[in-house]
C-alpha cells in the first residue's frame, strides 16, 4: 500500500511545500531533511504564532487604553463646549442689556438737553 500525505506550510517566515510519501525511495521535500526537523519547524510556528498572539494582545491593550485616554478627551471637550455656549449666552444677555442702558441713556441725555434748553430760554 502507498501512502501519500501533502503538508503546505504558510508563514510569515519561511513558504515551504512538503509532501513526503510511505515508499522508502521517497523523501521530504522541502527545506527538511527527516520527520524531526519538520515537527521542530512547526513548534517554532507555533511558537511564532503564540508569540504574535501575545504581541496582538498587548498591543490591543495599548488601542484600549488609548481609546479610554480619547474619551476622556472627548468629555472634557463636550465639557468645554458646554461652558463655551454658556458664556456666549452670558454674553449675548451682556450685549441686550449693555444696548438697553445705551438706549436709557441717550433717552435722558435729550430729556436734560431739552431741560437745559428751556432753563436758558
Amino acid at each position: 500500500m502507498m501512502l501519500t500525505c501533502m503538508i503546505v506550510i504558510n508563514s510569515p517566515i519561511n513558504k515551504n511545500f512538503l509532501a513526503f510519501q510511505d515508499d522508502p525511495s521517497q523523501k521530504f521535500f522541502g527545506n527538511f531533511q527527516n520527520i524531526e526537523q519538520f515537527l521542530s519547524y512547526i513548534l517554532k510556528l507555533l511558537l511564532l504564532d503564540m508569540s504574535v498572539n501575545k504581541s496582538n494582545l498587548s498591543e490591543l491593550e495599548l488601542l484600549r487604553q488609548h481609546i479610554s485616554e480619547l474619551e476622556t478627551k472627548n468629555a472634557e471637550i463636550l465639557d468645554f463646549r458646554r461652558k463655551i455656549s454658556e458664556f456666549d449666552a452670558e454674553r449675548a444677555e451682556l450685549k441686550c442689556r449693555i444696548a438697553e442702558t445705551l438706549r436709557s441713556t441717550e433717552k435722558t441725555s435729550k430729556w436734560h438737553n431739552a431741560e437745559n434748553a428751556k432753563l436758558k430760554a
